[in-house]
């Protein structure tokens, strides 16, 4: 049975008009502003930019001198923590808890962390008792914002992917409807001189679909369209029954065989579909000229 296409979004059979697949390639943070819960748009911007930089591809020279000032900062302007209080293998103890936890993310989001906690945007302690900075104060900190952070990163994914599958469908559109474009051209053609369709089960599935579309089978006159649609549903009985005849165990073909042979003036409406594919084919085959071989 032929399965007829008449939108881009279908599979393509082998004797079908072709809908070129469409790529979906990655891309950075181009699309439209969107909402997400808990974070500004500058956040998510931000936080896109920032998922360029994590601090395992840093040098590790490099990732010890920014981290050792980041924590400095955080630690005596959010958490009033002083260096007299604080042991100084605290501060390379956070730095190296950060790269090895914590390696997905860069250096300022450390400061991001605790300007979050300091509005109270994350849940976490942030005082320093004693003046005492703590590696557990620190990573509790870290913890809560990279909780936060997967929200917006997971919202920032999906939102890619919505976006890049529309771009993919409406390229997929497009080619679709280049591909008809082309079809119609060589299908008008045809009607002055048809070297390529030799009979109507030639045509591709989908043809009927773009030329009802254009009204191409309005002129049609109502006793040929009668004539074909007979003709089309004798020929889907005939199709049902080679079908049930080539040995293949199709129980469906079998059955609606049996059926016809009993009833043998009604149509089982389970075959209609295919009928209608091969009507559609019927009628545009009668709009193009006699089929001649193309001289050598």
């Amino acid at each position: 049975m032929e399965v007829q296409i008449t939108n881009p979004s279908q599979p393509q059979t082998s004797n079908s008009l072709p809908v070129p697949p469409a790529t979906q390639p990655r891309s950075s943070l181009t699309i439209q502003k969107f909402e997400v819960p808990g974070a500004s748009w500058n956040e998510v911007e931000q936080t896109e930019k920032w998922r360029a930089l994590p601090v395992r591809n840093m040098d590790a020279r490099e990732y010890a001198s920014a981290a050792k000032l980041v924590i400095d900062y955080v630690s005596t302007t959010y958490c009033g923590a002083s260096e007299a209080g604080t042991l100084e293998n605290t501060y390379r103890e956070c730095a190296a808890l950060f790269r090895q936890k914590f390696a997905g993310l860069c250096t300022e989001e450390i400061r991001e962390a605790f300007r979050l906690a300091a509005a109270n945007r994350i849940e976490a302690n942030m005082v320093a008792y004693g003046g005492r900075f703590t590696v557990a104060m620190f990573g509790d900190i870290l913890t809560a914002y990279s909780n936060h952070r997967a929200k917006i990163v997971a919202a920032i994914e999906a939102e890619k992917s919505a976006s890049e599958a529309e771009k993919a469908e409406q390229a997929k559109r497009a080619a679709w409807q280049a591909q008809t474009e082309l079809f119609v051209q060589e299908f008008e053609a045809l009607k002055t001189e048809n070297t390529k369709y030799r009979k109507w089960s030639d045509l591709p599935a989908g043809t009927d679909a773009i030329l009802r579309n254009r009204g191409a089978f309005d002129n049609i006159p109502d006793k040929d369209k009668k004539f074909f649609w007979l003709e089309s549903k004798r020929q889907a009985v005939v199709e049902t029954r080679d079908l049930a005849k080539s040995g293949a165990n199709i129980i469906w073909a079998i059955r609606i065989v049996k059926w016809c042979e009993g009833n043998p003036e009604d149509f089982p409406e389970e075959l209609r579909p295919q009928a209608e594919v091969i009507y559609g084919k019927m009628l545009a085959f009668s709009l193009l000229a006699p089929f001649a071989e193309q001289p050598n």
